[in-house]
């Protein structure tokens, strides 16, 4: 178990440093990428659930949420 602390400490030390890296040289605001850092701590180490509804939703949701988002912007005329 200590090793996996260990470890959890090295990912989020290196996902730190390059958020740091992409916001200071590229200069774009990427503090919010920070707020990953409490699900990663309540990770245990083991498997999600198994229920297949949980899968498809995520397939589902995630492309459906990038869809919402590019015709609000259309709609709302927000150029990024």
């Amino acid at each position: 178990m200590r090793e996996f602390y260990i470890f959890l400490i090295i990912k989020v030390i290196l996902f730190t440093m390059i958020s740091f890296w992409a916001f200071y040289v590229n200069r774009k605001k990427q503090v919010i990428t920070f707020l990953f850092l409490p699900f990663i701590f309540l990770y245990n180490g083991k498997k999600g659930s198994k229920v297949p509804i949980h899968k498809w939703f995520f397939y589902i949701f995630y492309p459906l949420q990038f869809w919402i988002l590019n015709v609000l912007t259309f709609f709302l005329k927000i150029k990024g």
